[in-house]
This record gives structure tokens, sequence and C-alpha cells, in this order.
């Protein structure tokens, strides 16, 4: 009776190897996924860093930009320049804004 109930329990080398294979190869599919996710988490976070700059810098040229005031840049030929601001003209000194043309 004794030797049926060994009989029956023996399992061979084989299944054992094999079984033992698959819980590695299960073990290491899950390690390798946990990785990739943890990687990809990580990567959205910098980026979401990133953009949150990004929207600050933003706000800060936009504030300057809302900030400065209008001016006129006139160019001589030899390379001078003449940097008026339109705010403090005189409305009447005969002097007008020339049409921007970009060379």
């Amino acid at each position: 009776m004794r030797r049926i109930a060994n009989e029956e329990r023996h399992v061979p080398f084989v299944w054992r190897l094999s079984a033992g294979f698959a819980m590695a190869a299960c073990l290491a599919f899950l390690v390798h996924g946990a990785l990739t996710v943890h990687a990809h988490r990580q990567h959205v976070a910098e980026l979401r860093v990133e953009r949150q700059k990004l929207a600050a810098e933003l706000q800060e040229v936009k504030k300057i930009a809302n900030e400065a005031e209008p001016m006129l840049v006139l160019e001589h030929d030899d390379g001078t320049r003449v940097i008026m601001d339109l705010d403090s003209l005189p409305q009447r000194s005969g002097v007008q804004p020339a049409s921007y043309t970009f060379d």
C-alpha cells in the first residue's frame, strides 16, 4: 500500500523543472512590466514639471509684453540707431511713425 502511494506522488523531474521555469518566466515578466510602468510614470512626472516651468515662463513673458511701451527705432546708414518712445512724442510734432518694413 505504501508503495502505491509513493508511486502516485512521484512527479517526473521534467515537469518540476518546467514548472519552475514557468514561475521564473512569470516573475521576470511581472518585474519587467513593473519597471516599465515606473519608468513611464517618472517620465510623465518630468514632463509635467517641465510643462509647469514653461507655463510660468510664458506668463512672465506675457506680463513683460503687456508692460512694454511702444517705441520707434530708426536706423541710420552708418548703423547708429535712434530709439524714440511713441508715448512721449507730442501729438503734433510732425514726426509720424513710418511703416514697418522687414528686410
